[in-house]
C-alpha cells in the first residue's frame, strides 16, 4: 500500500525544487494541479526502495482555451501499487482524442468579434472576453437606467469560438445564437438599489478574487468570481472608487444593474442580495423577465443582428412552472372563516392549472410536458370506529355471578356494540387539452346492536339498528378552465344516491358551471328533470354540492 498521497498545486519549478531538496521524500505520490509542463504521458515505470523520489501526476485539464485544437476530452488513468515496501510501480495511460474543426470552413465568430469590439470601443489588445463583458454591462445599464452595472468574469465564455467551430457546417448562426453561447448562463437583467458601503465591500472582494485567480499556488477550485464594473472609476489622487466623478457615499443608495444570480446573493457575493433593501425583490414578485443576451444583441447594429434579437420581455408567471398541487397550508389558525375571507379577498388569483381552454398550444418541450395526460386520485376522508359496552353476562342466570345478591338493578345497563365507517374519495383523468374526466364517491355505514336484560337477570337477543347509511357518487366531464385567473369550467355531471331502504338508486343529471381554486370548489348546475332532457335521469333528483 502507498505510504501517503498528497494533493497539492503549484508550479513545475517549485515541485522540482522540493523534490531535489528532499522535501517530498515522505510521499510516494504527488498529485498536482493541471500543468502542461508536468503532464505525464503513457508510461510504465518502477522504482526501488533506494530511490525515494515520488511520482508526480497531474490530471488533464477539463478545457484549455489556449490549445490548438478546439476541444479535447482529457482523461487519465494511473495505477499505483507497492510491493513489500521495496518496489513501487506506476502505470499511466492517457486518453486525449482531439476533436478538431474543419480548417477550410469560414470563421463563424470573426464578424461578431469585430462588431462587438467596434460597438464597445475596447482596445484590440484587451481580448474578446473584455469586449463581451463591456457589451453586456452597457446593455444592462441602459435597460435599468442605473448608476453602475456589475458582471462576473465567469459569466462570459471567453473561448466560445472553439465550441462554435464544432457546430454543423450547414448551420449559419445569427448574432443571438452566438451571444447565447458566449453569455452562456441564460441570465436575466435585474435592477436593484444597493448601498454605497455594500458597493465598496464588493469592490474589495472582487479584487481579492482576481488576485486569487492570478495566484498559481492557490488551491481554490472556483475561478472567475471577480467582477467587471461599468461607470466606476478610481480617484487619481486618493485611489477611492467614484461614480460619475463623485466619491461613493456609504449611506447613499445607488441603482445597480446586475444578473439574477448576483441579485439573489449567489456566486460569492451575498452582500448584493435583493433582500437587503426594501421592497424585497423576489422571483415570485416579478412581472416580467428580460434576457441579458437579448439586451446585448440590441446594442449591435441592425445589419449585424438582422432581427434575431430576443429582447422582448418574458412573463415571469409563464417562465417559472407552477406545480399543480401545492403543499397543504398548515398555518396556525387555519379555520373555515379564514379560508372564506382569503377566497373572498383574492377570488381571481392565477391558479396552477397546466392547461386552459383558451390557451394556444405549442410544440415546445415545456408546453408538451405541462399538458400531458395525468391520472389523479385524492383520498379525502376515511374513518372507522368500533364501540363495545360489555357486561359479563350470558343467556344463563346472571345473579349467580354476584354472591348472595339477587337484585337485578345493577344489571340495567344493556350490552351494546357499534360500528361506524365513513369514506370519501375523488379521482379522474386530466386530458392534455379541452376536457377532464372525474369520478367521486362517498360511503357511510353505521350499525348498532343492543341487548337488554329481560327481567330475570338474563340478556335477550341483540336488536340491530342501521342508521345514517348512504352510498352516493358522481361522474362527470368538465372543460379546462377558461384562464388561469378565471378558473371557471363548464361541466356535465350524473350523480347517483343509494340511501338505505331503497331498492334502486336515485339518479340525478345536471349541467352547469364550476369554480375550482387551489383547495376549494363550488358549482352552480341545472338539474335535468325529465327523461326527454337526458335519458336515464330521475325527475326526483335535487341539487348536490360539496
Amino acid at each position: 500500500m502507498p505510504r501517503q498521497a498528497q494533493s497539492a498545486g503549484g508550479l513545475d519549478a517549485l515541485l522540482k525544487g522540493f523534490a531535489a531538496g528532499g522535501k517530498l521524500k515522505a510521499f510516494d505520490l504527488v498529485i498536482a494541479q493541471p500543468m502542461p509542463s508536468t503532464r505525464p504521458g503513457d508510461e510504465n515505470t518502477s522504482r526501488s526502495g533506494a530511490d525515494d523520489a515520488p511520482y508526480l501526476l497531474t490530471p488533464g485539464a477539463a478545457f484549455q482555451a489556449g490549445r490548438g485544437d478546439p476541444l479535447s476530452v482529457n482523461l487519465r488513468r494511473a495505477d499505483y501499487f507497492a510491493e513489500s515496501g521495496t518496489k513501487r510501480f506506476l502505470a499511466n495511460r492517457v486518453y486525449d482524442p482531439a476533436v478538431a474543426s474543419n480548417p477550410a470552413e469560414a470563421c463563424k465568430t470573426c464578424a461578431l468579434h469585430a462588431e462587438v469590439a467596434k460597438a464597445t470601443a475596447e482596445p484590440s489588445g484587451s481580448g474578446a472576453s473584455k469586449a463581451y463583458e463591456t457589451l453586456a454591462l452597457t446593455a444592462m445599464q441602459k435597460f435599468c437606467g442605473s448608476d453602475i452595472a456589475l458582471l462576473q468574469h465567469r459569466d462570459v465564455f471567453g473561448a466560445f469560438e472553439n465550441a462554435v467551430a464544432l457546430w454543423p457546417s450547414t448551420l449559419q448562426p445569427n448574432a443571438q445564437q452566438l451571444l447565447d453561447e458566449v453569455l452562456w448562463k441564460g441570465d436575466f437583467a435585474f435592477c436593484v438599489p444597493v448601498q454605497g458601503s455594500t458597493i465598496k465591500k464588493v469592490i474589495e472582494e472582487s479584487a481579492a478574487f482576481d488576485k486569487q485567480d492570478r495566484d498559481d499556488l492557490s488551491i481554490e477550485v472556483e475561478k472567475g468570481r471577480g467582477l467587471s464594473f461599468l461607470s466606476i472609476q478610481r480617484d487619481p489622487n486618493s485611489g477611492t472608487p467614484a461614480i460619475r466623478g463623485q466619491a461613493i457615499e456609504d449611506n447613499k443608495l445607488y441603482g445597480v444593474a446586475m444578473t439574477d444570480y448576483l441579485a439573489f446573493g449567489n456566486t460569492g457575493c451575498p452582500e448584493l442580495s435583493s433582500e437587503a433593501i426594501q421592497p424585497v425583490v423576489r422571483v415570485v414578485s416579478l412581472k416580467d423577465l428580460n434576457r441579458l443576451t437579448g439586451l446585448a444583441c440590441k446594442e449591435l447594429p441592425e445589419e449585424v443582428s438582422q432581427g434575431s434579437c430576443q429582447s422582448e420581455s418574458i412573463p415571469a408567471s409563464e417562465y417559472f412552472a407552477a406545480i399543480r398541487q401545492r403543499p397543504f397550508d398548515t398555518t396556525h389558525g387555519l379555520t373555515a372563516w379564514i379560508e372564506l375571507r382569503r377566497w373572498a379577498t383574492r377570488p381571481l388569483q392565477p391558479q396552477p392549472n397546466g392547461s386552459t381552454l383558451l390557451e394556444k398550444s405549442t410544440n415546445e418541450p415545456e408546453n408538451v410536458i405541462e399538458r400531458r395526460g395525468l391520472w389523479w386520485f385524492m383520498l379525502q376522508n376515511v374513518s372507522l370506529g368500533y364501540n363495545l359496552n360489555f357486561i359479563k353476562g350470558s343467556d344463563r342466570n346472571v345473579p349467580g355471578n354476584f354472591a348472595g345478591n339477587n337484585s337485578f338493578s345493577q344489571l340495567s345497563t344493556p350490552e351494546s356494540s357499534q360500528l361506524n365507517f365513513w369514506g370519501r374519495a375523488r379521482g379522474g383523468y386530466s386530458f392534455p387539452r379541452f376536457i377532464d374526466f372525474y369520478l367521486s364517491g362517498e360511503a357511510k355505514y353505521s350499525r348498532l346492536a343492543v341487548r337488554n336484560s329481560i327481567g330475570d337477570g338474563n340478556f335477550g337477543e341483540y336488536q340491530l339498528t342501521l342508521g345514517n347509511n348512504l352510498l352516493r357518487g358522481e361522474i362527470g366531464v368538465n372543460t379546462k378552465p377558461l384562464t388561469k385567473r378565471i378558473p371557471i369550467r363548464f361541466l356535465s355531471i350524473r350523480r347517483f344516491v343509494y340511501p338505505s331502504g331503497d331498492a334502486v338508486p336515485t339518479v340525478q343529471c345536471a349541467a352547469g358551471l364550476r369554480y375550482a381554486a387551489l383547495r376549494r370548489w363550488c358549482d352552480e348546475s341545472h338539474d335535468l328533470q325529465s327523461a326527454e332532457e337526458l335519458p336515464g335521469c330521475d325527475p326526483r333528483g335535487s341539487a348536490y354540492s360539496e
